[in-house]
């Protein structure tokens, strides 16, 4: 339940919005991709926006001052993606 008590809707709101934002701008170049018959249409750059963007929103998790109840798995996963 400590969970619930520190949770931020509108840090959740705002990564939320960027997810769907990825999806929708990869969808979009990956439909204009198969509109024209080039590779990597739809499917494809719809999930690596979507990817990149999980990425990024992870990423800004960094920022977070310690002891706001981020776990420290999150934190070595940061590590791992930012050094990759």
């Amino acid at each position: 339940m400590e969970e619930l008590a520190n949770f931020d809707a509108g840090a959740f709101l705002e990564t939320t919005v960027r997810l769907i934002a990825g999806f929708v701008l990869g969808g979009l170049i990956g439909f204009e991709r198969q509109y024209r018959q080039r590779t990597a249409g739809l499917r494809t750059n719809a999930l690596v926006a979507l990817g990149y963007s999980d990425k990024e929103a992870l990423l800004a998790l960094k920022a977070v001052p310690a002891g706001s109840g981020v776990s420290d798995g999150i934190k070595l996963a940061l590590k791992a993606l930012s050094k990759g």
